[in-house]
């Protein structure tokens, strides 16, 4: 998240995490070693608190990971529009080809495979800059 807003590591910042239940007290337990590995000011550990706003967000293993006023909600938003407009471009390309009897009789088996594993693989990317977008409100 840093790296995609441009803020330095040494630039210290505001995270709310929003964690499933079971993992709350594990993750309070080490808050410091977050704290200290990822140069967090203040850190909010929640199973519902509200995306703050203009927040770089994260989705990794069941967890939201709100980096606070490091970003712009309406470029973002616009952002994330682009990236799901450009992986569905790619996922039809790849559907079509998978479509194709000829491809599928042809090629290689793990030539085949590999493209599905492709699709597959966009088809989660889709998924996540979808979830990613629907925090944006």
């Amino acid at each position: 998240v840093r790296q995609k807003n441009n803020v330095p590591p040494k630039q210290a910042v505001d995270v709310t995490m929003n964690v499933p239940a079971d993992r709350v007290a594990a993750l309070e337990s080490q808050a410091g070693v977050v704290k200290h590995l990822a140069n967090v000011r203040t850190l909010v550990i929640s199973t519902d608190a509200p995306r703050p706003a203009n927040s770089g967000t994260v989705v990794l293993g069941g967890m939201q990971v709100h980096v606070h006023d490091i970003s712009d909600d309406d470029d973002e938003r616009t952002r994330l529009e682009q990236d799901i407009a450009d992986v569905e471009k790619q996922i039809t390309g790849k559907e079509k080809k998978l479509q194709n009897e000829n491809f599928v009789k042809n090629a290689k088996p793990e030539i085949v495979a590999a493209e599905r594993d492709r699709l597959a693989g966009l088809v989660e990317r889709c998924g996540v800059l979808r979830e990613n977008l629907a925090f944006l409100g």
